[in-house]
């Protein structure tokens, strides 16, 4: 989940950049070369490029929903399991902390600072992701490892 993410919304921040320089482009093009209404109909698509700060919000609460119900659904009864489960968990936070600081570097250079202000949720969560993973991850965690195998009578599959 953390990868992929990051992965999203690096996708999103060069996809911005990439249209706002085609519609630069278009724009500084003389109207006898393309008409002005094919100017303004890119324009208005420009405005349709910013779905994926709202498809980053859809994705993020899925993958969040997803990993709460396989927590809550998959009891266990080894405790020792836990102590690998936190120590995987400490590695992904500090993964998280890499990927903030590159989104956040990113962000500080000149070609990027116009789009974090279109990208608004993905850059605070990802400004914020080591915090935001960590609080999934214990969340998870103590969903996970505070079940006990005995507590889902009449459920098939757990025996």
């Amino acid at each position: 989940m953390t990868f992929m993410m990051f992965i999203f919304a690096i996708a999103s921040l060069f996809a911005i950049f990439m249209w706002n320089q085609f519609e630069d482009s278009v724009n500084s093009l003389p109207n006898e070369t393309i008409k002005p209404y094919v100017k303004e109909q890119i324009s208005e698509l420009g405005n349709k490029v910013l779905w994926a700060d709202k498809l980053f919000v859809f994705t993020y609460f899925c993958l969040l929903v997803g990993f709460l119900i396989s927590a809550v659904s998959s009891p266990v009864d080894r405790p020792e399991y836990f102590i690998i489960y936190f120590i995987i968990l400490l590695v992904i936070c500090l993964v998280a902390m890499f990927m903030s600081n590159t989104w956040n570097y990113l962000l500080e250079q000149p070609n990027f600072l116009s789009i974090a202000d279109d990208l608004k949720f993905t850059t605070y969560f990802m400004s914020y992701y080591p915090i935001f993973t960590l609080l999934v991850g214990f969340a998870g965690g103590a969903l996970f490892y505070t079940r006990r195998k005995g507590t889902n009578e009449g459920v098939q599959g757990f025996e």
